[in-house]
């Protein structure tokens, strides 16, 4: 107690180790600067916050179904998790697309029924943060304020939500793919990366309403007007001026 950690051993312990699984550390965490417990005294609350831990999950991995009771809320540290609406016809539509220090499920908490509206599907990989519903009762008790930032987080999510019904699915082939990227950029920037994880082409299609053939013509050619660079398995570094200044004269 009373010691500072130097950046050396704060990146050597746990929660900045996106590999690690178990019980998480919040107070050393590398993501909670943005994430819904930002404002938190996380060492006051220590106690209610043991109950949280961490997990990798592989491509592919269900967090929950669609239906299910809710009763865990997850913050994404690492990946991309996308919800997706399953009608009663069997067909699926991604209704949104959620980024590191995003919270998913955190709607079901404003939700008298307390279930689950979507599938929570992981895209390549993700490490996340389990939150226990108890976590957050607690919390309302003994913070009042931290419910201020569940709520800007569930603005947060409404604002993107509203992106892929309009952003993703208006406009040319060239629009949508365009500002599809730009708004993974953007969550890269705010997290000082230069490279964003790419989505699959069957996923670029649920969101824009594009055949595939269409998208790979496109992503071809951006990657020819150097808008895109592969850098890495499922990575690309972005062009961020080629990019939104290809939205912008779009949207002119």
């Amino acid at each position: 107690m009373g010691h500072r950690l130097t950046d050396l051993q704060l990146r050597n312990t746990k929660c900045f180790d996106i590999k690690w699984e178990g019980r998480a550390d919040c107070q050393l965490c590398s993501i909670r600067k943005n994430d819904i417990f930002a404002k938190l005294d996380v060492e006051e609350h220590k106690d209610i916050l043991n109950s949280i831990s961490q997990f990798n999950y592989p491509e592919k991995s269900l967090l929950y179904r669609q239906g299910n009771p809710a009763v865990d809320v997850y913050v994404i540290r690492s990946g991309i998790v996308k919800l997706e609406e399953v009608s009663t016809d069997g067909s699926v539509r991604i209704v949104r697309l959620l980024l590191p220090s995003n919270a998913v499920g955190i709607e079901t908490l404003l939700d008298d029924r307390q279930l689950y509206d979507q599938n929570a599907v992981v895209l390549r990989g993700a490490s996340v943060c389990r939150i226990p519903y108890s976590v957050f009762s607690l919390l309302e008790q003994a913070s009042p304020d931290f419910y201020q930032m569940v709520m800007k987080e569930w603005h947060r999510q409404l604002d993107a939500a509203d992106r892929v019904i309009v952003d993703f699915s208006t406009g040319s082939v060239h629009d949508r793919v365009a500002r599809l990227l730009v708004y993974l950029a953007e969550a890269s920037k705010t997290r000082g990366c230069s490279e964003i994880e790419m989505l699959g082409i069957e996923d670029i299609s649920a969101l824009t309403s594009i055949s595939r053939e269409s998208i790979s013509r496109v992503l071809a050619s951006f990657k020819r007007n150097r808008l895109l660079e592969k850098s890495g398995p499922n990575r690309m570094r972005y062009n961020w001026d080629g990019l939104t200044s290809l939205v912008e004269q779009n949207i002119g």
